[in-house]
């Protein structure tokens, strides 16, 4: 007799639990439902206001084709709505290399960024604009050179590469050091033809349209410097293409680059040498014509590195050359901005240096 009622107790509580679990899951069912209808909804709205969109005269249309597919959900409630709705995650795309373009159709690209183009911003830092020319910031920046270099020769003498990185990132005016201006007159270190060869072999990026190692550029750029004369007074198509070619060569605006950092950087224990690695990043040039003047942004970066003259050889010293991995290394990113009918320029280097410390 009393085995019976314990039975039907227990009983009663397992058809409870079930009816607990059964509830739970219809529950969660409806969820799912719901989540399912509106996610459909949100689709349809979706669709339905892009083509609303697109019939509207005023709104501009893009030429890019887009990805219809919903972007991977975050929950995977949400995840779940979606894939039960029909629709598939997206995958990974490979973006396919540019196809090379021809003498015609780049100079027609390059023609119609350039014409009635807007000025790009200009390249300077911000931290050029908080300097105030007064008495006292000609004895603070002195100042702080010397404490750099101090600390530069004391931490290269212990060979101690983390407090050497760490004086540079607070050196903050390494971010924007100003450039002497390019004087066209002197001219004796290379003749036209060979920088003419060098910039021919380098990659560039013309108003957005890329010339990697092409014999087409030279040509190109020409048509693109007579296009952008002909309406235009107190420049000439040659005075152009000479002034352009002589601030696209690597090499010069490389050495530029050399002698102010090594003014800053260079020490007894330290030496600053360039290296090869910045071959790979372009050189982007824009050319246009602004206000009835011929105006152009130059911007190309360098490699250096800084090795402790301890650990160089003397025949390494001596050619300014190196094969071997720099102590730290560095880039240097030159930007130029000129306005080639009234002779105005301003050149600036900013210093990039590594995230860590390998």
């Amino acid at each position: 007799r009393e085995v019976i009622p314990t039975q039907q107790a227990n009983n009663k509580q397992q058809q409870a639990t079930l009816y607990k679990k059964a509830q739970l899951s219809y529950q969660r069912n409806q969820q799912l439902h719901q989540e399912k209808r509106f996610a459909i909804m949100t689709m349809r709205e979706v669709q339905k206001a892009r083509e609303r969109l697109l019939r509207d005269p005023t709104f501009p249309v893009s030429t890019k084709k887009q990805n219809r597919t919903p972007t991977r959900p975050s929950s995977s409630k949400s995840r779940a709505a979606v894939v039960g709705a029909g629709f598939k995650p997206v995958s990974k795309t490979v973006t396919k290399p540019l196809s090379p373009l021809t003498s015609s159709s780049a100079f027609n690209f390059a023609i119609a960024r350039a014409s009635g183009a807007t000025p790009p911003p200009l390249t300077i830092s911000s931290t050029g604009d908080a300097v105030v020319d007064d008495e006292s910031t000609s004895p603070r920046v002195e100042e702080s050179f010397a404490k750099l270099l101090n600390n530069l020769k004391r931490y290269a003498r212990a060979n101690d590469r983390r407090m050497v990185l760490r004086s540079l990132r607070e050196a903050k005016y390494l971010s924007c050091l100003t450039l002497d201006k390019h004087k066209d007159s002197e001219r004796d270190y290379a003749s036209l033809e060979e920088l003419e060869r060098e910039v021919a072999s380098d990659h560039i990026v013309l108003n957005g349209i890329p010339f990697r190692s092409t014999s087409q550029f030279i040509p190109t750029f020409r048509d693109l410097c007579t296009k952008l004369t002909e309406h235009v007074q107190n420049i000439s198509v040659d005075q152009l293409f000479v002034m352009m070619i002589y601030r696209m060569s690597r090499s010069s605006v490389s050495a530029d680059c050399y002698f102010r950092l090594n003014a800053l950087l260079g020490s007894p224990d330290l030496i600053l040498m360039p290296t090869d690695s910045s071959q790979s990043v372009p050189i982007y040039l824009n050319l246009y014509v602004s206000n009835g003047c011929v105006q152009g942004t130059v911007r190309s970066t360098h490699s250096f590195g800084l090795f402790r003259k301890a650990d160089l050889k003397p025949a390494d010293v001596v050619k300014g050359t190196t094969a071997g991995r720099p102590w730290i290394g560095m880039n240097a990113v030159a930007d130029e901005r000129s306005n080639f009918s009234t002779s105005d320029s301003v050149r600036t280097v900013s210093v990039r240096l590594p995230e860590s410390l390998y």
